[in-house]
This record gives C-alpha cells, structure tokens and sequence, in this order.
C-alpha cells in the first residue's frame, strides 16, 4: 500500500515537457505530445485585466479521455499555470470542471473532487485562495477560482 502511494505522489513530480508561447493578444500556449503520441493543448488567456482562464485539452477533446496519463497531464498543466502565474502574477485565475452526471460515480464528480484537491494544495503555496461555483445547467459546471490573496 504504501509502495501505491509513493508512486501515486511521485507520479505529480513529473510531467510532459513544453515550450510556453505568448501570442499577439498576450495569451499563452503550449503543445505537447504524449507517450503515445496524443496532442495536449494548453492555454491560459486574459478574460479581463485582472482574470486569467486556464484551459486544456487532449486531442481535441476537454472530456475524460481514459487514455490512461491522467496524472502526468495534470502534473503538466500545474506546471505550465505556475509558470504563467510568476510571470503575470494576476489576480484571478480561473478554470473549470465540466462534463459527466453529477450522480454517484461519475466522471464530472470525481475531476471536480480531484481538481478541489489540487487547487486547494497549490493555491496557497502560489499565494491564492480558492472559491467554487457550480452551474447545474447543460454539462453540469463548477467554475474554480484562485483569488490572490
């Protein structure tokens, strides 16, 4: 048992290696490929002067893929968010949980369990707090938001 958790916590110490970019309108990028050759996209962009949006996306797709690198994705995009947050140092940085039924065991449930996990670890550690809002509408959306503090 104890192996599973070191590997568990390990696994977020590494992740896909990328290039940041910043294009015209002051957005940041970055495109990775993965071990198995999917393409991740990742963005963060002003939603007004002191709001950044975070997004990603594996081929394509903002879903659950179940391909199987969760966990190096995730490691891949707190790192390309760090980065943008010591650059930018903005006020808010938001992003969200979407997809899925809300009932027991289903996807939307558990990436927003797992995302309220992780924002409430490294929100503090970047001088953040956390706050949550879930929309009950169409795909079932919680919008996070990390406020400096």
């Amino acid at each position: 048992m104890m192996r599973d958790w070191f590997e568990f916590r390990e696994s977020f110490d590494s992740g896909y290696r990328f290039t940041m970019k910043m294009d015209k309108d002051d957005d940041y990028s970055a495109d990775v490929i993965t071990d198995d050759g999917s393409k991740l996209r990742l963005v963060m962009y002003k939603t007004s002067p002191e709001e950044w949006h975070v997004g990603f996306a594996r081929n394509s797709k903002g879903t659950v893929t179940g391909e199987g690198d969760a966990l190096k994705i995730m490691t891949t995009v707190l790192d390309f968010i760090q980065k943008v947050i010591k650059k930018e140092k903005p006020k808010v940085v938001s992003f969200n949980s979407e997809g899925g039924r809300m009932g027991k065991g289903d996807d939307k449930g558990s990436r927003t369990r797992l995302y309220t996990r992780i924002a409430n670890k490294y929100a503090s550690k970047l001088g953040y707090r956390v706050t949550k809002k879930d929309y009950g509408y169409g795909e079932n959306v919680t919008e996070f938001n990390l406020v400096r503090k």
